[in-house]
């Protein structure tokens, strides 16, 4: 996943001093809109706690690389499973093998007792 250095979207609030004569007092806001400034506060908050400063951020292009070698290094470590899963299924299979020849042997050997013992 890669971005486009060149698009990038900014979004500012100015001050209230710098809003102008149009923008609404502190006194006019409405219920909704002290709603959203809330939640705006405790998502900026949730992600300052998350270790995160969203004004600190990198560039997206540094962000795009930190992804792609975050998703090469879970690909690398899932490469590696896969082949501790199937050394782990090859023993397996041959302690399998090995068991069938054990009870093929156990259970001719018990034949072969049990014909002896009705000779005798």
């Amino acid at each position: 996943m890669s971005t486009d250095p060149a698009f990038t979207v900014e979004w500012t609030v100015p001050p209230e001093e710098e809003r102008g004569d149009g923008a609404p007092s502190a006194s006019s806001r409405t219920a909704s809109a002290e709603c959203d400034a809330a939640t705006a506060t405790q998502d900026r908050d949730r992600e300052r706690r998350g270790g995160r400063d969203p004004a600190d951020l990198p560039p997206a292009p540094v962000l795009a690389a930190r992804v792609d070698q975050l998703r090469s290094d879970r690909d690398a470590a899932e490469r590696r499973l896969d082949a501790v899963r199937g050394r782990y299924e090859t023993m397996l299979a041959e302690r399998d093998a090995e068991i069938r020849e054990l009870r093929e042997e156990s259970s001719a050997l018990q034949a072969f007792v049990r014909r002896v013992r009705r000779f005798l």
